[in-house]
């Protein structure tokens, strides 16, 4: 007999803000809300990525539907934004597609693509990567 299925819900929220000379700031703010009935828990892993692609994995999860990669290095005061370790998302083919800086994360749709993470500015960088099932909408 199955478990039932239990609600799932992720929200991203994220603000961006210009400032152009002495003009006024520009504040971008973007949310999402996704709400999705999942029989199956998120695969979560940490890892430690060096200068070799490594592939991103489904583990469990035979339908995924949402991918969160999250730098977790933390970021360094004294250092400056262009020196700080990245965490590269890409292909095989094309490595170098997407860099997330020092404490930054990305949540996309992924449906199981081949892509993977590689590291430049450091030996290695931890990442946090979490992939959740597709699930079906509540009715």
């Amino acid at each position: 007999m199955s478990s039932p299925m239990r609600e799932q819900r992720l929200t991203i929220v994220s603000q961006i803000t210009l400032q152009v000379g002495r003009h006024a700031a520009e504040t971008i703010e973007t949310r999402q809300g996704d709400a999705a009935l999942v029989g199956e828990e998120p695969y979560r892993r940490t890892l430690m990525i060096g200068s070799e692609f490594v592939p991103i994995e489904s583990g469990w999860v035979q339908q995924p539907g949402r991918l969160i990669v999250k730098n977790t290095e933390p970021k360094r005061d004294v250092v400056a934004t262009s020196a700080q370790p990245l965490l590269w998302i890409g292909t095989a083919a094309k490595t170098h597609v997407f860099a997330l800086g020092a404490g930054e994360q990305l949540a996309v749709h992924w449906r199981g693509e081949p892509i993977g993470l590689s590291c430049e500015g450091a030996t290695s960088v931890e990442a946090l990567v979490i992939v959740a099932e597709r699930g079906r909408a509540p009715e």
